[in-house]
């Protein structure tokens, strides 16, 4: 507790004033800020308390509770790590018998509890907390509340009931020189397969234009545009250009939509890039203990051009020193 940053000494002392009349907290704060290391100081405030308190870390994610362990300078013996998927698995007695004899839940990345099966498990662990006869605390975190695909829905509203703190934002947290600030750089992708759509239209007239000399005209222009695409806005020349002052030695995340764009982006990347990269993969139809041993591999990577692609894997709670960017 001593180590803790000012800004997040400021909400650990907000919470436990807080928490004094109210069971359940929920804490906005930006990702990066140390989100880990405040929840282990309210563990580690618990136990110096209660050394026989029953503790829960519940997170959408294993690698998210995995940097947890590691934010954690304590004993762990006491406490319990699930995924939310596990909780799905617990019967309705078994959810509310959590709520009833734990004595601290800490859910991260509350948003996500929004979703159907994981609403339905989160409400029975609360019909125990919510029991005179519990005395358990329930902390949630999060970087927003918002779940913005699905109706704007405020998950601090509804799981907290507006009982929710503010932390440090990402526009402050930037200004205060706590996170880096973001270099955006962006490129076109698939434009040399649009450009020779248009070229092939306007040979064969499908444009109707009758003027031959404005026909021929745009055919130049778009010929143009093809030789400009192609010596300077290709996606390989963009990031060869803003990467190639980095070093021998780079670690890049790509977001894919998909296994399918995954797939085709595995193909695509080899080429991106000053060197051949070494490419790694993790996506929800692995095995966890794949996943999980694949990101151990591309964390300790030192040297070449490392790059992990992913699907919706990395995006939330998930910190890699050495990264130089994403893609």
């Amino acid at each position: 507790i001593s180590e803790l940053y000012p800004h997040n000494r400021k909400v650990f002392l907000s919470a436990l004033e807080n928490l004094k009349t109210h069971k359940k907290l929920g804490i906005v704060q930006a990702t990066g800020t140390g989100k880990g290391k405040l929840a282990a100081c309210f563990v580690e405030y618990l136990l110096s308390r209660k050394q026989s308190a029953k503790i829960l870390i519940a997170a959408p994610f294993n690698s998210i509770l995995q940097n947890y362990r590691d934010s954690f300078g304590i004993s762990l013996k006491d406490v319990k790590f699930v995924n939310y998927a596990s909780l799905i698995n617990l019967e309705e007695k078994d959810l509310v018998d959590v709520g009833l004899n734990f004595d601290l839940i800490i859910v991260d990345e509350f948003h996500k509890l929004g979703a159907e099966m994981r609403n339905k498990a989160i409400n029975n662990i609360f019909e125990g907390v919510d029991s005179p006869k519990s005395n358990c605390r329930v902390i949630g975190f999060t970087a927003t509340p918002i779940r913005y695909l699905d109706n704007a829905r405020n998950m601090g509203e509804e799981l907290f009931e507006g009982n929710v703190i503010e932390g440090l934002t990402l526009e402050e947290a930037i200004v205060d020189g706590i996170l880096p600030g973001f270099i955006y750089n962006a490129c076109y992708f698939g434009t040399e397969e649009i450009l020779k759509q248009v070229e092939d239209k306007l040979k064969d007239n499908e444009y109707k234009i009758s003027d031959e000399t404005i026909r021929n005209d745009l055919m130049v222009k778009v010929k143009g545009l093809k030789l400009i695409y192609q010596n300077r806005l290709k996606i390989e020349n963009i990031i060869k250009e803003n990467t190639s002052d980095l070093g021998a030695n780079q670690k890049w995340v790509i977001f894919c939509r998909n296994k399918e764009n995954l797939a085709e982006i595995r193909e695509f990347c080899k080429t991106w890039f000053i060197d051949n990269p070494s490419i790694y993969a993790i996506h929800s139809d692995r095995q966890s203990v794949d996943n999980d041993r694949t990101l151990k591999e591309f964390r300790e990577a030192k040297t070449g051009i490392n790059v992990m692609l992913c699907v919706d894997m990395l995006n939330e709670g998930v910190h890699i020193k050495d990264l130089n960017g994403v893609i």
